[in-house]
C-alpha cells in the first residue's frame, strides 16, 4: 500500500484477500464487509437511518457475529472484533442523531451490545456518550441515558487499572447535575 512505485501497489480488495484471516476475522468477509456496504453507498444514509436500519437488523446481526443471541463476552476473539466495528459504527452516528426516536434506539442498541462487550469498550467507548446523552435537550432521553450508564456500569466487575479514577473523577461529576434536573423524570431515574 505504501510501496514507493505506485505500479507495485496491490488493489485494496487484493490486500484484503491477501490478509484474510490475519489482520480481519473470518466474519468481516463473510458478513461485516456486506452489510456495512449499505452505509457507504451513492446515497448516503443519515445518521438516524442508520441507527434505525441496525436497529431493525440487530437479530441478524448478533446472530451472524455471535452465533447465538446468548450474552458472551470471550475478550480478543474474533466475534467481539466483529461487535467492535458495529460500535464504532453506532457511535459514529450518536453526536449527530436529530430525532428523539432514534436517541432512543441507539441506547436500546447500546443495551443489547453491553452484556457482549469488553470492560474497556464499555469504559473507553461507550461511556463517554451515554454522558454526552445526559445532557440531551429532551428529559426522557437524558432519562434513558442515565438508566442505560446504570446498566452498562453494572457489568463492569473489576475496572481496569488505567480506568480506575474513572467514576470519581470523569462519571460521577458528568451525572451531578442532573440530581437538580427540571424534569421529574430525569431526578426519579437518578434516584
Amino acid at each position: 500500500m505504501i510501496h514507493r512505485e505506485p505500479e507495485k501497489r496491490l488493489e485494496a480488495e487484493d490486500y484484503l484477500k491477501q490478509q484474510r484471516g490475519s489482520a480481519f476475522p473470518e466474519v468481516f468477509y463473510t458478513f461485516l464487509q456486506p452489510y456495512m456496504a449499505q452505509f457507504a453507498k451513492e446515497t448516503f444514509l443519515s445518521a438516524d437511518e442508520r441507527i434505525l436500519v441496525i436497529r431493525k437488523d440487530l437479530g441478524n446481526i448478533i446472530h451472524n457475529l455471535c452465533g447465538h443471541d446468548l450474552p458472551e463476552k470471550t475478550e480478543g476473539e474474533p466475534k467481539e472484533s466483529g461487535l467492535v466495528v458495529l460500535v464504532s459504527v453506532i457511535t459514529s452516528c450518536l453526536q449527530t442523531l436529530k430525532s428523539c426516536d432514534s436517541k432512543l434506539a441507539a441506547l436500546e442498541l447500546i443495551l443489547h451490545l453491553a452484556p457482549r462487550l469488553s470492560v474497556e469498550i464499555l469504559l473507553d467507548r461507550i461511556t463517554p456518550y451515554l454522558l454526552h446523552f445526559s445532557n440531551d435537550s429532551v428529559p426522557r432521553v437524558r432519562a434513558e441515558a442515565l438508566r442505560t450508564l446504570t446498566k452498562v456500569l453494572a457489568l463492569v466487575k473489576e475496572v481496569p487499572r488505567n480506568d480506575v479514577n474513572i467514576y470519581p473523577e470523569y462519571i460521577l461529576p458528568g451525572i451531578a447535575h442532573l440530581a437538580q434536573d427540571d424534569a421529574t423524570i430525569v431526578r426519579l431515574a437518578y434516584a
